[in-house]
């Protein structure tokens, strides 16, 4: 039978049968329509006897070159199973027989390695092949692309899952690599990105503006133009107070009054509320930076957000946030301050939240909403052995759907984990990891 009719057939299968049935029924048809007779032993090796440092074991089907080479070796799980609790033990079994790939699968999903390639073990996953869910085409090319006769024979199985992991990787990197570098440009731009701003300025309104004035611009502090004054801008101090004056006496919106200025609406509205609600003055009446700096770490031990505590001293969320790890990491060992959960904030929205898994799954929810149509890539969130979130609960004994989408995340978490998944979700989205803000009591 061809490749496509198995895989049709395979996709009616019942997600509850068992290992044999999965083999019998699923897994050796589909070697079969790739080339390979299961009846010849010198192709098909049942029970595949291998050996590492420590122990002896046994792979349920190697595929062969020859009797004395082996191309591929493929764990099969009864369907349900969670695959992420056998990657250790079937890598460590393919790296040492020299296998060039490795399959976990239950017949219905098929997760693929290479298991020689650098990293963990859920590192050298270079694909996931879900037979009742991705379409047929797709999935008739890969299972060629990968697994079939020729391909494993010839190498270029191995060749294109080495690209195909290797992008994958450089992707994961960007993400991270690309806002760096961006906060970096902006802290210090060089003399192309001024020169280019330069240029964009006067072809839009004819009219050059000042290095010093466009790296003021980028870093988020911007002079407003004077209509009086003989160099063309006003001081900050002059400039706040117009903001006020637009605010309270001609009733005009924060975004108005951005356009105005040149500032974004936020950095208005925090201008705004900073000047109308100056810092009180620390305990002594003295305004040096180290009481500032104790302030904030009182402010924020007692609830106040970094976005509130930013307000209040005319400061950055980001600086506030740095000072605030800073001052706390001198604090006495042993002696942290007893804190208990009480929700987050998340693109400027406060969220109520007592438990770490539902700050999880409403991170992954708030994410869904405004990505609902390319979250897919969220399935890219994995650890050594498991995917935290998933397209189904098939293999997943610990997991909750997200809100109402058709998603689910992993559950079976500690605090600092769900917090730490949480951030990894956000920058896979190409969003910074402090915006999320975890809120105590």
């Amino acid at each position: 039978m061809a490749l496509r009719d198995e895989l049709e057939r395979a996709q009616k299968y019942p997600t509850g049968g068992s290992e044999e049935g999965a083999k019998v029924q699923i897994i050796l048809p589909i070697l079969d329509a790739l080339g390979w007779d299961y009846k010849d032993p010198g192709q098909v090796d049942f029970e595949y006897a291998v050996r590492t440092r420590r122990q002896r074991g046994q792979v349920d089907i190697a595929l062969r070159e020859s009797r004395d080479s082996t191309v591929a070796l493929i764990e099969a799980k009864a369907p349900g199973k969670d695959l992420g609790e056998f990657v250790d033990q079937l890598m460590e079994y393919a790296f040492n027989d020299s296998a060039r790939i490795c399959v976990l699968t239950t017949g219905l999903v098929w997760w693929l390695y290479l298991p020689r390639a650098d990293g963990n073990p859920a590192e050298r996953r270079f694909a996931v092949l879900d037979v009742q869910g991705d379409p047929v085409e797709q999935l008739v090319d890969d299972f060629r692309t990968y697994l079939s006769r020729s391909a494993l024979l010839d190498g270029s199985a191995k060749d294109r899952a080495t690209q195909v992991l290797d992008a994958g990787r450089e992707a994961e990197r960007l993400f991270t690599e690309i806002p760096r570098v961006w906060r970096e440009m902006l802290h210090e731009p060089d003399h192309e990105l001024i020169q280019l701003v330069e240029q964009r300025v006067y072809r839009a309104v004819r009219l050059r503006p000042t290095a010093d004035q466009i790296v003021e611009v980028l870093r988020g502090d911007s002079p407003i133009p004077s209509p009086t004054g003989p160099t063309g801008v006003i001081s900050k101090p002059e400039r706040d107070a117009e903001i006020v004056r637009l605010r309270d006496e001609e009733r005009m919106s924060f975004q108005k009054i951005g356009e105005r200025v040149g500032l974004s609406g936020a950095r208005v509205s925090n201008i705004y509320r900073a000047r109308k609600n100056p810092p009180a003055a620390p305990p002594g009446g003295g305004n040096s930076k180290a009481e500032r700096d104790a302030e904030i770490v009182r402010l924020r031990d007692g609830g106040m957000t970094f976005r509130e505590i930013a307000q209040r001293f005319n400061l950055s969320r980001v600086r506030v946030g740095k000072i605030y790890r800073r001052e706390t990491a001198r604090r006495p060992s042993g002696t942290p301050p007893t804190k208990r959960l009480t929700g987050f904030v998340l693109w400027n929205k406060r969220y109520s939240e007592e438990t770490w898994i539902g700050v999880w799954l409403k991170v992954a929810e708030a994410v869904y909403d405004r990505h609902s149509n390319e979250f897919e890539r969220a399935l890219q969130l994995r650890g050594r052995s498991r995917q935290y979130i998933t397209s189904s609960t098939q293999g997943q004994r610990h997991s909750r759907r997200i809100g109402t989408s058709p998603y689910y995340a992993y559950i079976y978490l500690n605090a600092a984990q769900c917090e730490q998944h949480a951030r990894a979700l956000l920058v896979l989205f190409r969003y910074g990891a402090d915006e999320l803000e975890i809120l105590y009591e």
